[in-house]
């Protein structure tokens, strides 16, 4: 039923975007290729690792607000929303990509996936990671949905990066680095059909729905087996 829902709703979008002539398009893929399904076991390595990262992005959201919550319980609201106004500016003036939502900073990995240091890579992910935590514990936030996204973006272009170093074909590098978004979505979450649903959506059909559903409900099944709770439950906890 989500698919039929899906199908069809992409069908109406894409006759009213050519109808009026406005792009519907959350992220503008550019061009990819489905790997051969020989290398399906691609799409379960990235979701397991995809799991991983979200375990840790959970572990580290419940560390930093006991943190916050024991530490800097008494600290005044506006000295916290200071703290990181300040915080954000000073690394952004170093790392610019760390600030923002993290929406063009998605366009921008797929569409120049090379464009980065593998090292660099890694320091945005983690100062990233570590503003959001901040922010979001603080009481200084504006959402999770495209935070999460952006995180799971950049495990992505890791993985397909990595992936290409152990010799898979370049040209598999776009697909593969949404695999490791909507793994990474899916399990922070717990929602692998949204997460499918949205994968589908940007890619405008079905293409590859083997891989995407080995790495979404591999990371999903990976986060069941650890007992991680979602993101979205700790948050409502919290």
């Amino acid at each position: 039923m989500a698919f039929s829902g899906v199908t069809s709703s992409m069908i109406v979008t894409e006759v009213l975007s050519a109808a009026f002539g406005v792009s519907t398009e959350f992220l503008p893929l550019p061009e990819y290729t489905v790997p051969n399904h020989s290398l399906v076991w691609i799409a379960f390595a990235i979701g397991v690792g995809g799991a991983v990262v979200a375990a840790l992005f959970g572990f580290l959201y419940k560390a930093v607000h006991e943190v916050v919550t024991g530490l800097l319980s008494r600290v005044p609201l506006f000295v916290r929303v200071a703290a990181v106004f300040v915080a954000v500016g000073a690394v952004g003036l170093w790392v610019p990509e760390v600030t923002g939502s993290g929406h063009s900073l998605i366009e921008t990995v797929f569409a120049h996936p090379y464009a980065s240091s593998i090292g660099a890579l890694l320091l945005i992910l983690a100062l990233r990671i570590v503003l959001i935590l901040l922010a979001n514990n603080a009481g200084v936030t504006g959402g999770l949905f495209i935070p999460t996204l952006t995180v799971g973006a950049l495990y992505g272009i890791l993985a397909a990066r990595l992936c290409v170093a152990l010799g898979v074909d370049g040209d598999y590098c776009s697909f593969l680095v949404l695999l490791g978004m909507v793994s990474f979505f899916a399990a922070v979450n717990r929602i692998p059909i949204t997460a499918l649903v949205f994968a589908m959506e940007q890619l405008h059909g079905a293409q590859g729905i083997l891989f995407l559903c080995a790495a979404v409900f591999t990371s999903y099944l990976v986060m069941e087996l650890l007992r991680v709770p979602a993101l979205c439950a700790v948050v409502l906890e919290k």
